[in-house]
């Protein structure tokens, strides 16, 4: 029998291929402890959460560079985004006209 050459694909270059190359191109620096099943798990669990209830925050900051890589340095509005998605306070939109600006809305 022939033996074919197989190529190993990146994660990075098949979620690309499937159209998600920039979340993924935005992600990739990103450490976490969370194997792939977790995340997987996760993803699953966002889809099929009650869009009506969900609670949607992102952590904001500066744009920045720091050893030609472009980061974001968080702002100080990340501890009250925290509050929000705890329950402690009332959900705030980003606000307007900031590209990175934090703050949590509802889904739905």
């Amino acid at each position: 029998m022939k033996e074919q050459s197989k190529t190993k694909v990146a994660r990075r270059d098949f979620l690309r291929a499937l159209g998600a190359g920039a979340a993924v191109s935005a992600a990739a620096p990103l450490a976490t402890d969370l194997s792939a099943w977790e995340l997987a798990q996760f993803g699953w669990v966002r889809f099929r959460a009650d869009s009506g209830r969900s609670l949607r925050c992102r952590l904001g900051g500066e744009p920045s560079s720091s050893g030609g890589e472009s980061v974001l340095l968080g702002s100080e509005d990340n501890v009250a985004v925290i509050s929000m998605f705890l329950g402690r306070s009332a959900p705030l939109p980003p606000p307007k006209g900031t590209l990175y600006g934090a703050g949590c809305t509802r889904r739905g």
